[in-house]
C-alpha cells in the first residue's frame, strides 16, 4: 500500500510538471510568434486570397463588360484616310441613351483641318459609331459616347474614392496584344509624378493598351494607361480622372 501511494505522489509530481513546462511553452516568446505567424495566416493570406478570387470574378463578369477596343480614322477635308489610330477605352457613364467612354487626348484628339470617325468594339464584339463629347488638353483625357444598343447591356466603371498606394496590386483591362479584353496584372511602382497627374505600374502592355482602364483590387477605376514605355506603364492618376470626370458630367447637362 505504501508503494502505491508513493507511485501516484510520484506521478502527481510529474504531471504537475508536465503542465508547468505546457504552461512556459504557452507564453515563450517563439510560442507567441508563431502563434501570431499562424493568426495572420488565417486572417490575412486566407482573407486576401478569397478577396482576389472575388477580385477576379468580378473583373471578368462585370468590369470587362465596361471595356471597349477603339478604332480612330483621320480624314482630310477631302475625304482622303490620312492615320488610323487604335487604342482602348473604359465605361466610366452612362445616361437613358448612351454609353460614355473616357480615353486619351492624344489617341483620338483631331488637328486642325481633319475629321474624325470613332469605331468601338465592345465585349460582346459588337460595332458602334460614337462621336465626340468632350476633351480636355490639360487632363490628357477625352469622354466619347455611344448609343445603347437595348440587346446588349454594357456596365460602367466607378472611380475609386481613394489614391493608390505604392506596392498595391493594379490590373490593365484594355486591348493591349490587340486582344478584347486582356487583363494584366502589376503593381504600382510610383503615384506620384508629376503632382499626382501620373501613376506608374510595372504591367505589360503595349501601344494599344493606351487608354485602357488601371483597376484596383474593388474594380475600381484609378487610372488611365497614357502610354508604355520600358516595361512601364504610365497612366493619367486618380486625381485628374476625377477633375475630368465633374468636367465631363457638367459638359454633358449643358449639351442637353
Amino acid at each position: 500500500m505504501k508503494k502505491i501511494f508513493i507511485v501516484i505522489l510520484f506521478l502527481a509530481f510529474t504531471l504537475s510538471g508536465c503542465s508547468s513546462i505546457f504552461n512556459r511553452e504557452e507564453k515563450s516568446i517563439e510560442y507567441k510568434l508563431l502563434s501570431e505567424q499562424y493568426n495572420e495566416f488565417l486572417f490575412r493570406d486566407i482573407s486576401i486570397y478569397d478577396q482576389f478570387a472575388d477580385f477576379i470574378d468580378d473583373s471578368s463578369l462585370n468590369t470587362a463588360l465596361a471595356s471597349v477596343a477603339l478604332e480612330v480614322q483621320f480624314y482630310d477635308n477631302k475625304g482622303e484616310l490620312l492615320e488610323t489610330k487604335i487604342g482602348s477605352g473604359i465605361i466610366f457613364y452612362s445616361d437613358t441613351l448612351y454609353y460614355h467612354v473616357v480615353t486619351t487626348y492624344d489617341l483620338v484628339h483631331t488637328e486642325r483641318g481633319r475629321f474624325a470617325s470613332y469605331n468601338i468594339t465592345d465585349s460582346y464584339g459588337m460595332f458602334y459609331r460614337a462621336v465626340m463629347r468632350y476633351e480636355s488638353e490639360d487632363y490628357g483625357l477625352s469622354g466619347i459616347a455611344f448609343v445603347k444598343d437595348q440587346m446588349h447591356t454594357l456596365r460602367s466603371i466607378n472611380l475609386s474614392p481613394y489614391e493608390p498606394l505604392i506596392g498595391e496590386p493594379a490590373m490593365l483591362i484594355g486591348y493591349q496584344h490587340q486582344i478584347i479584353n486582356s487583363r494584366s496584372m502589376g503593381l504600382i511602382t510610383d503615384n506620384d509624378i508629376g503632382g499626382n497627374q501620373y501613376i506608374t505600374l510595372n504591367i505589360a502592355s503595349d501601344v494599344y493598351g493606351n487608354g485602357g482602364a488601371i483597376i484596383n483590387i474593388n474594380n475600381e477605376l484609378i487610372g488611365i494607361q497614357d502610354y508604355y514605355n520600358d516595361d512601364t506603364v504610365y497612366a493619367i492618376g486618380l486625381q485628374s480622372l476625377t477633375s475630368f470626370y465633374d468636367l465631363y458630367i457638367k459638359n454633358l447637362f449643358e449639351f442637353e
